[in-house]
C-alpha cells in the first residue's frame, strides 16, 4: 500500500487536448494487470480498467457524490512501458480526502485481484458495487460513537492475529457482541474517565449456552498528539491481506457514516489506552441473574469493573 500511495503521489495530472480528450499518464496497480492508476486534470484519483469488446449493451454510467464511472471509453494511456490503447472503464474518486484516497487505492488492489486479465465492462461494473456500497455508507447515520470504534480498533491492534478478529467483527448495529470468535465472544467497552464504568444492555451480559463472554475494558484519554480512528486502521492495514483490508474499510465506513470526516479530528492517547486494556470474564461482572419476563424490554444498567478482576491477555478459543 505505501508503494502504491507513493506511486500515486508522484503521478502527473492528466492533460486535456484541444479536442476535449484527456491524456493520462498511469501506472499499473499490479504488473501486467488490467487496472491502471492515474490522476485526472483536477488531481483526483482515478482507475482505468482495460476491457474487451463485448456483444450486447454496456452498463450505464454512474455519477455519485464521490464517484463517477464511465464505460467503454476509447483512447491511449501513457505507461512506463509505452502506450496502452483500447477501451477502458474510467472510475474517478471525486474527493481528495486522504482517508478516502487510501480506501480507493485499497479498492484498486481488490479490483485487480477479482478481475480476469481482460475483463468485460459488465464484470468491472459488478465489482464496483463494493466501492459504491462503502461510499453510500458515509451518507448514513453512525451506528456507534467514534470513541467506541477507536476502542475496538485498539483491541484488534493488540492481537497477534488481527485478521481473524476482522472476520469475527460484527457490522450489524443490533448485534449483541462486538466479536464472535468460535465459542468465544468479546464485547468492547470504553470510558473516558479513570473509572471502568460501562453501560450494558441486560442481554449483552448473557452468553448463549456453550459459549463464553469477555468484556474488554479500555480507559481512553483525548490527546491532540494521539491517534485517530484512521491512524489505528492504517496500523491494522499493514498487517492484513488485501481482502481483509477492504472488509476493515467497509466496516469503518458503515460504523462512522456521517461522522467519517469528524473522526479525523478526534484523537486518543494510544499508550495509556493499551496499558489500561483489561479483559473481564463474564463471571466477575455484576449483573442481574434472574429471569426477565419477555414482556419487559430495553433493560440497561451501568456497571463498575474493578482492575483486580481483570486480566491483560487471555487466550480466546
Amino acid at each position: 500500500m505505501p508503494s502504491l500511495l507513493q506511486a500515486f503521489d508522484e503521478l502527473p495530472v492528466s492533460k486535456n487536448t484541444a479536442q476535449g480528450l484527456s491524456v493520462f499518464r498511469a501506472v499499473p496497480v499490479v504488473a501486467n494487470g488490467p487496472v491502471l492508476l492515474a490522476k485526472t486534470a483536477l488531481g483526483d484519483a482515478c482507475l482505468l480498467v482495460r476491457t474487451v469488446s463485448a456483444s450486447g449493451g454496456l452498463p450505464p454510467p454512474m455519477r455519485l457524490e464521490n464517484l463517477k464511472v464511465q464505460h467503454s471509453l476509447t483512447g491511449k494511456v501513457h505507461v512506463q512501458q509505452g502506450i496502452e490503447e483500447g477501451a477502458f472503464t474510467l472510475i474517478t474518486l471525486g474527493s481528495n480526502d486522504p482517508a478516502l484516497v487510501a480506501v480507493f487505492l485499497r479498492f484498486a488492489q481488490v479490483l485487480t485481484q477479482q478481475l480476469p486479465s481482460r475483463p468485460k465492462a459488465s464484470e468491472v461494473a459488478t465489482q464496483i458495487q463494493g466501492l459504491v456500497e462503502l461510499l453510500q455508507n458515509l451518507r448514513q447515520p453512525s451506528t456507534k460513537t467514534i470513541q467506541g470504534l477507536w476502542a475496538e480498533l485498539l483491541v484488534m491492534d493488540t492481537r497477534l492475529d488481527p485478521e481473524s478478529w476482522i472476520s469475527a467483527w460484527h457490522v450489524d448495529p443490533m448485534g449483541l457482541h462486538d466479536f464472535i470468535l468460535g465459542e468465544s465472544r468479546v464485547e468492547v467497552k470504553s470510558s473516558s474517565g479513570q473509572v471502568r464504568q460501562h453501560r450494558f444492555s441486560h442481554n449483552q451480559l448473557n452468553a448463549p449456552v456453550g459459549s463464553s463472554l469477555s468484556i474488554a475494558s479500555v480507559l481512553v484519554e483525548r490527546s491532540g498528539q494521539g491517534l485517530s480512528v484512521f491512524d489505528l486502521s492504517e496500523r491494522l492495514h499493514s498487517r492484513l491481506t488485501v481482502s481483509a483490508s477492504f472488509v476493515l474499510d467497509n466496516t469503518i465506513s458503515a460504523t462512522l457514516g456521517l461522522d467519517f470526516q469528524k473522526a479525523r479530528e478526534i484523537r486518543f492517547d494510544q499508550d495509556s489506552a493499551r496499558a489500561s486494556l483489561l479483559f473481564f470474564p463474564l463471571g466477575v461482572v455484576p449483573r442481574l441473574n434472574e429471569e426477565v419476563s419477555d414482556r419487559i424490554s430495553d433493560i440497561a444498567y451501568s456497571v463498575r469493573l474493578l482492575d483486580s478482576d481483570g486480566q491483560q491477555d487471555p487466550v480466546f478459543a
